[in-house]
């Protein structure tokens, strides 16, 4: 397996280190990346893509609680600021609402989040749908935290 990285290397080598006497792939979050990146992307590009600029559309990032006032709060503190890194370094302008009724993002927006998508290599590409996957699992479900932070390091090339 020839990976991109040295650092993402050692993290695959690290989950086959502790394999025994039997492989669980389930215990590899970084090894099933990999090997997605590798195996599944090339062919499936266009759809990972697509996959990348769905989350824009109704990610629950833009669902605000509508009360307690100590949960819209916490929504705030934890969600405005990367809305508004979303806004000040990548210029991609969300509509955020309160409540659960649908609201559209713009079309520009949307646009923008595909062209970006398409202009990611490989590994990157796979490391923005493992999160915004995990993310989402995250926020309905309680996601593992470290496969969050695994898909982000890949996002970000350190995986």
């Amino acid at each position: 397996m020839v990976l991109p990285t040295e650092a993402l290397a050692q993290l695959v080598a690290d989950e086959w280190g502790v394999q025994k006497d039997a492989i669980d792939f389930q215990t590899m979050p970084a090894t099933r990346l990999a090997r997605a990146g590798l195996d599944a992307l090339p062919a499936a590009r266009a759809e990972f893509v697509r996959r990348v600029a769905g989350y824009a559309v109704d990610d629950l990032l833009h669902y605000f609680a509508e009360g307690p006032a100590e949960l819209v709060r916490r929504q705030e503190a934890s969600w405005g600021p990367v809305l508004d890194w979303a806004r000040d370094d990548l210029g991609l302008t969300f509509c955020r609402t309160s409540g659960i009724a649908h609201v559209n993002q713009p079309p520009e927006t949307l646009a923008s989040v595909e062209t970006m998508a398409l202009a990611l290599t490989d590994f990157p590409l796979i490391g923005l749908a493992a999160a915004a996957h995990w993310f989402r699992k995250g926020a309905e479900a309680g996601a593992p935290v470290a496969m969050q932070k695994l898909a982000l390091c890949y996002f970000q090339g350190r995986g």
